[in-house]
């Protein structure tokens, strides 16, 4: 029976590199916990992993996932051809493991499921998200929110809270209620909210705050 071995390093890229003797490896694109999109689906036309193990005695087959956690849906997968074969647990392993193109549907987060001899290993998550509004000095407020939709449905007649709403996939009752207070909102979501107007409507941030 295989030795459980230790894993060193496991880099979800989105291209990989490497010389012709596969001694050194450039990892392009590293997904650090969060990968940013400003449109959905999200195309990917390749990934690949990088991975470095020791502790290993035995031979091992290894196999790689990308799956939505929300659904516990695997997106794609893909193995390694030929199962490896490690007599001495000194030894250093790294390899990198290739992925099919990848099309991520929604927002949310996806977990990269290292699987070894058919079991699970390690799963190392990541955020698939609308990029963070850049920094910005100033505040938002209630009126001046109210102010910047006043300013769209004028330039975009018959624009409706419903349709701002969906643009930012949240309930109506959201920006409606923005229009007025941010009692009980949570900040998050408020982020939220301006970030995707701003990317739908190619808006800078400050143009959501109090003017001083």
């Amino acid at each position: 029976m295989a030795k459980q071995p230790k894993l060193d390093a496991l880099v979800l890229c989105q291209s990989i590199g490497t010389d012709e003797h596969r001694t050194r490896w450039d990892l392009q694109g590293v997904i650090r916990g969060r990968l940013e999109s400003t449109e959905f689906p999200l195309r990917l036309p390749s990934l690949g992993v990088y991975l470095a193990l020791t502790g290993m005695h035995g031979e091992y087959e290894f196999a790689l996932e990308i799956v939505e956690l929300a659904t516990d849906r695997v997106i794609t997968g893909t193995r390694m051809n030929d199962a490896v074969r490690i007599d001495d647990p000194l030894t250093a392993f790294t390899e990198c493991i290739p992925l099919p193109a990848v099309v991520l549907e929604n927002r949310g987060r996806y977990a990269c499921r290292l699987l070894v001899n058919g079991a699970l290993f390690h799963e190392s998550t990541f955020d698939v998200d609308w990029p963070k509004p850049a920094q910005a000095q100033g505040s938002m407020s209630p009126t001046s929110f109210a102010r910047v939709i006043e300013r769209l449905k004028a330039k975009e007649p018959g624009l409706l809270d419903a349709k701002l709403a969906e643009i930012c996939g949240v309930d109506p009752q959201v920006i409606e209620a923005m229009q007025r207070s941010f009692e009980g909102l949570d900040p998050q979501l408020g982020q939220e909210v301006l970030s995707r107007l701003c990317h739908h409507y190619r808006l800078r941030p400050e143009e959501f705050f109090e003017a001083h």
